[in-house]
């Protein structure tokens, strides 16, 4: 189950606002994770790995906007300022378009963690978060989904799956952060371009015969080569 889809669909089609629609899906998250064989595969702590000490491994400060709603919410907050992180409630940072765009620009980049299903399926899954800060120029330091066959690591793009890792991958930008800026938006330009993801998947659906196995990625070959991945 995709919380953040179903929460899209219900403000979507039942007009609810985001509110409704994310308690709605915390409880229907809440109630699959008590059934047998589902607990695996849900988030049971998303910021499981970011309550480590990573602020302490670490001289680049670290802030978390995070939606605060209960007061066992308001509690995690807390917990989470005295491990050394700067807080901020999301909804001051992207009730708009323009908020959002304008967060992940100021921002020196992105430290991310990935919910447990992500990581469990091991399917090098990443944000479309991850993308608006690689579209911006902004080297990014999210956890590891699974290896993937195009994605980099190391130059723009650090995949982390420890505390200690991850603040290697901070140190990593620090010591030459404008190349891992240039290398973050070529990864954009490279691989999740709008024109040409579209003409790629446009020329595959309107094939008049069904391509050979392998060639729809062979765009995606070919884009590694030219970053000498």
């Amino acid at each position: 189950v995709s919380h953040e889809y179903t929460e899209r669909r219900l403000m979507r089609d039942e007009k609810l606002d985001y509110d409704t629609a994310h308690e709605i899906c915390s409880k229907m998250e809440f109630n699959l994770r008590k059934r047998t064989g589902a607990h695996p595969l849900l988030a049971d702590g998303r910021r499981k790995l970011a309550k480590t000490d990573l602020p302490r491994l670490t001289s680049q400060p670290l802030e978390l906007a995070l939606f605060m709603r209960t007061e066992r919410d308001m509690a995690e907050w807390k917990d989470l300022e005295r491990r050394g992180w700067h807080i901020r409630d999301s909804r001051d940072i992207a009730t708009t378009p323009e908020k959002y765009q304008a967060y992940i620009q100021g921002s020196r980049g992105e430290f991310s963690c990935a919910k447990r299903s992500y990581v469990k399926l091991q399917n090098a899954w990443i944000s479309d978060r991850t993308i608006c800060y690689l579209a911006s120029g902004k080297p990014v330091v999210v956890q590891n989904t699974g290896s993937s066959s195009f994605l980099p690591n190391g130059e723009g793009m650090f995949r982390f799956s420890t505390a200690a890792e991850a603040a290697d991958g901070l140190a990593a930008i620090n010591a030459d952060y404008e190349r891992h800026c240039r290398a973050a938006r070529q990864i954009a330009e490279t691989y999740f371009d709008a024109k040409r993801n579209m003409e790629i998947l446009l020329n595959i659906a309107l094939a008049t015969t069904t391509p050979a196995r392998g060639a729809e990625t062979a765009c995606v070959r070919e884009r590694t080569q030219v970053m000498g991945l």
